[in-house]
């Protein structure tokens, strides 16, 4: 199963959004029809190529920041150790997954993992996801323990995602000053 993005009409002429799984578009577009929707557009959600490595959490344009990866790790941590399986923790994340690139990539992830892959081979076919994270959930799943490393990574992407605030802050106190002086001198 793929995971297709989609745009439809409702009853009433307004436009849906939103991420279906199937085996293919035809199958999407007659979901879509079932539910009483004008399918517009149906699209394949694309693996992304990763352009070398991406050993830091950066934010990224119309990828996932880095606090919102922070969050989902800590709660798909919290949902494996709680006992839930993989693709029941992807449920759920996509569910609770506030922005929609995130629900992209997370339905993505989900409906490779339904295909067989395991969850790093998921992951890593989005670069929003960097090389230490993918690696680190490789070698959970090779070594039963996913729960556990999925708790020290979230650990890990929170320290990474306060340092990287911090470091914004102490930037814009210079950058303030900067700015003054200059239109002091000129």
């Amino acid at each position: 199963m793929a995971a297709f993005e989609y745009e439809a009409l409702d009853g009433r002429g307004h436009a849906v959004k939103g991420v279906l799984e199937g085996d293919g578009e035809r199958q999407i577009r007659g979901m879509l029809r079932e539910r009483g929707l004008t399918p517009m557009r149906v699209s394949t959600i694309k693996q992304g190529a990763a352009t070398g490595p991406s050993q830091t959490f950066t934010i990224r344009r119309r990828g996932i920041s880095s606090s919102d990866l922070a969050i989902m790790t800590r709660q798909f941590a919290t949902l494996v150790r709680a006992g839930l399986t993989i693709e029941e923790s992807l449920n759920a994340l996509i569910e609770q997954a506030e922005r929609a690139r995130a629900r992209n990539v997370l339905a993505g992830v989900r409906g490779r993992v339904l295909e067989g892959q395991s969850l790093a081979r998921g992951l890593a076919a989005f670069p929003d996801f960097p090389d230490i994270y993918r690696h680190l959930v490789d070698a959970g799943e090779q070594s039963g323990r996913l729960d556990i490393v999925l708790e020290r990574l979230a650990d890990y992407t929170e320290q990474r995602q306060a340092l990287q605030q911090k470091v914004m802050r102490a930037f814009i106190y210079p950058a303030l000053l900067t700015l003054i002086a200059s239109a002091i001198v000129s």
